[in-house]
Formats: C-alpha cells, structure tokens, sequence
C-alpha cells in the first residue's frame, strides 16, 4: 500500500505501508502475524519513520486483538528527536473490545526517554483507569531542542482516571541532579493531582533540596481557565521566610500581570545572609498588594522590619510603605515612607529617621 491515510483520522498521513505474513480463519474471526513496515507517519506534532513491527493479532466479532514488537529509526515529538541516531523500540499489546480497550502493555525505549503505561480506557467518554512511568536520564538534549541548558535525570509516575473527555491525572515528577546553565541546583519533587478539562484544576506541591537557597517548599490549588491561572491557598516556605495568599492570587499570562495579595514574614533573617553575601539578624515581616490597572502593573507593599542588621550596620525598627506605579514598565513610579529608630554603623547612631 504505497499510501495509506485513514479518512476518519483528520491530520494523520501513513506512507510507505508493507505487510508480509499470513491470515487465517473465518470472515468474523481472523488470526494473522507477519512483519509489518511503514516508511512515514505524521500525526498532530509527532513524526516517525522507518517503522519495523512484528504483530500478531485476532479478530472475533467486535473483539480485536494486538501484540506489535519492532522498531522506528526516527521519532520527533514537536522539536524533540526521540531516536537521535539509535533508533526508538516498541512492545505494545492490549485488546479492544467495540469501544472499551485495554492496553496490557506498552513501553517505549530509546535513548531520551523511556516510557511504560498499562490499563483501561472507554473511547466513549467512559472511566480511565491506566498508570504510566516516565523517564529521561538525561534532560540535557531534551531542553537543548528549546534553544535551553539543562542538566539532571526527570522520572515521572502516576495514575490517569475520570474521562477522556476530563481526565484526572494524579502523580508526581521528580527531578534530580538538576543544573541551568552550567550551575547545579539540586533535587525537586512535583506531586501533582489535576483534572483536564474545559479548565485544568487541581492541587500541585513543590519540594525542594537545593545547593544555592536549601530546602524549599511550596503548595497551591489552582485553576487554569484560558490565559487566567488563579492560584488558592498558596503556600511557600524557604531560606527562613514564610509567603501565604489569603485570598485568590489571579495571574493574567497573556498580559503578566498579577491581581491579589501575598503576606511573608521571616522569623530570622539569619537564613538570608548567603543572598546578601554579609552576616544578617532580625525579624521581618510584609505584605505585597498587586492590582493590574489600564495593562499596568501597580504594586502595594508594606514592611516591617525588628532587630535588624546587616554586617556592621543594625536597626531597631524600620517600616516602609510604597506604591508603585507600573512596576514592570521601563519607568516605575514610586512613592514610599520610610521610618526608622535607632539606627546605627560603627560608632555613629541615628535615632528616629
């Protein structure tokens, strides 16, 4: 079959079809096995070629049953080459049955990314019930097709349910031995319980283990609904500071621009000092208020801060009020008080300022 495009499939084109093998058995009820080949496949972002396959399969009735092994010389999903120059190897097997399938196996290995998955699925909007494992030993080629430097090993596991129509994902994603451009940073753990649908919904936490900032935290619920992403009961703790959103934080990711408020405090500045790269003390604590207004961004932010000290220089108490004005333009406006008590650096004291 020099061309083969399933009419019913829109965007998928199959050149270059080949089958050597044998079938038998009834009309109704066919068994066959032989090698299968394919020159091209190109379907909604993914491309394969050089496609080898040996299958064994059964039909009886509405019942269809598949067992394929082999081998594609090239995979590209979107910019990312799968196969490099190794080559790309399947085993996949399963049974469908009108419209419920179940796939008893499937896995993927190449050299970028080795994948597993099994379970059941209805192709008429009913349950998922499938599990998957992903991993990349190496991102480095993966973020380098994203014009990106990346370094470290990604596995991913977790369980997919609800519909196909709104699946629910529920997994985590950890990373290890990251490093950016040329810099390690550590370990990161992502579990993540989403529902896709109309809007993606769910719950995402972030633990960390890094070298430059040390362990980090952070946990939200989340709403993403077109270009809107709305964040709820955010939660991040890290370097000694402490960050809540009392109320819904709505992020507009068209326009970068931030409606909401975020409160922190940092019991001992102490934690700081590696960012500060000089000795720290003292407690601080705030609040930043962001209100989009005409595309613009305007902050609020309010601090506080007690016992404070930097290297030879320390304050009793120090406030500050601000408003900003199109924080993000290339000219913000900003009118801030300041107030301080008993300032002091080395043998000079200044009290209130």
């Amino acid at each position: 079959l020099p061309r083969l495009g399933p009419p019913e499939i829109d965007g998928v084109t199959v050149t270059g079809v080949h089958f050597l093998g044998q079938v038998g058995g009834k009309v109704d009820a066919l068994t066959g096995s032989g090698a299968f080949t394919l020159a091209d496949l190109a379907a909604d972002g993914v491309a394969a070629n050089g496609v080898a396959l040996d299958a064994t399969f059964g039909l009886d009735g509405e019942t269809v049953r598949f067992d394929l092994k082999g081998k594609a010389a090239g995979l590209l999903a979107d910019r990312l080459d799968l196969a490099t120059d190794q080559g790309v190897a399947f085993d996949l097997a399963g049974v469908l049955e009108g419209q419920e399938a179940t796939l008893s196996r499937f896995v993927l290995t190449g050299p970028v990314v080795e994948a597993k998955a099994s379970g059941t699925a209805s192709l008429a909007d009913g349950p998922l019930a499938l599990t998957y494992q992903v991993r990349i030993p190496d991102i480095a080629p993966v973020a380098a097709a994203y014009d990106a430097k990346a370094a470290g090993r990604v596995v991913s596991e977790g369980n997919l349910s609800g519909t196909l129509a709104a699946p629910r994902l529920d997994a985590f994603t950890a990373a290890e031995q990251l490093a950016m451009d040329g810099q390690a940073f550590g370990d990161v753990r992502i579990q993540h319980d989403v529902v896709v649908a109309e809007a993606v919904s769910g719950t995402v936490t972030v633990d960390a283990a890094t070298k430059p900032y040390g362990k980090l935290k952070a946990a939200t619920d989340l709403v993403l609904d077109g270009q809107t992403l709305t964040l709820t009961k955010l939660q991040a703790d890290g370097m000694g500071v402490r960050v809540r959103s009392p109320k819904p934080l709505a992020i507009d990711l068209e326009k970068t621009l931030i409606d909401g408020r975020i409160a922190w405090s940092a019991g001992n500045l102490a934690s700081l000092a590696r960012l500060a790269g000089a000795p720290m003390a003292g407690m601080a604590a705030g609040s930043v208020v962001f209100k989009p207004q005409q595309g613009r961004q305007n902050l609020t932010v309010d601090a506080k801060l007690e016992r404070g000290k930097v290297g030879d220089a320390a304050v009793s108490l120090l406030t500050v009020k601000a408003a900003i004005r199109d924080a993000l333009g290339r000219v913000p406006g900003v009118d801030a008080s300041v107030h301080g008590e008993t300032i002091t650096a080395g043998d000079i004291e200044i009290t209130p300022v």
